[in-house]
């Protein structure tokens, strides 16, 4: 049986919030990805979605590129999303700069809320650092640092005084995730909370995201508004 998306243009119109996807991958950006840019917005944005954050994976195994200087990898990194940003224009949805990283010492990821571009062609092997050191650079360029999926089978949660979040709610389908287990551990520690679809395939379409005033229109606003806020998840 198709699986109906459970938000949906006519549900948000009127509304004064936009559901945004906080954490997504396109083909080509992530080796893991399935679905082409194109696709992944036109999804999100038959989904009623006012905005889509992508969050290709910034690390070893994806950024270096043969034969490029390590600015032109993060050219290339760019590029990925400033096209899926045209799309988003075409397609009338909001497309987002975002980033999800790792650090040295373990396979944990974490996505940069609020980050720009200038970000990485200051730190161009980001993932080769320290989780102080990931955490210091993101207090310095304004943006959140949140841990992904941080009870993932094959993840630990990681030191909570060097993070400004967790994603508590991660709605992918291929992993087990243990959200609750995230939910309890980032109340414990008082630490923001995101949730998103994790979206690599197109069964992950609209699974997970959050609701935010539909005033916020870049990255930067959005960071602001989740430090002081508590947003409200979508759960699928």
């Amino acid at each position: 049986m198709k699986r109906e998306l459970p938000h949906t243009t006519d549900i948000f119109k009127g509304c004064q919030t936009k559901a945004v996807e906080t954490h997504a991958h396109t083909k080509g950006g992530s080796p893991c990805a399935k679905v082409p840019a194109y696709d992944v917005v036109k999804a999100y944005a038959k989904a009623g979605y006012g905005a889509l954050i992508i969050t290709n994976h910034f690390n070893d195994d994806t950024v270096p590129k043969p034969g490029l200087s390590p600015r032109q990898a993060v050219d290339h990194y760019v590029d990925l999303y400033r096209q899926a940003e045209e799309y988003g224009r075409e397609l009338g949805i909001e497309v987002w700069f975002g980033i999800e990283t790792c650090i040295s010492g373990g396979p944990e990821d974490f996505l940069l809320f609020g980050a720009q571009p200038d970000i990485l062609y200051e730190n161009p092997f980001m993932y080769r650092m320290t989780q102080e050191e990931l955490f210091r650079e993101c207090e310095q360029y304004g943006c959140l640092m949140y841990q992904a999926h941080p009870n993932r089978s094959y993840c630990r949660p990681r030191d909570p005084e060097l993070l400004h979040g967790a994603e508590v709610y991660n709605g992918n389908l291929h992993h087990d995730e243990r959200n609750e287990i995230s939910l309890l551990w980032a109340r414990k520690y008082r630490l923001l909370q995101s949730s998103g679809s994790d979206f690599h395939r197109p069964d992950d379409c609209a699974r997970g995201g959050i609701l935010v005033p539909d005033s916020i229109h870049d990255v930067k606003a959005l960071a602001d508004y989740m430090r002081e806020n508590e947003v409200t998840l979508i759960t699928s």
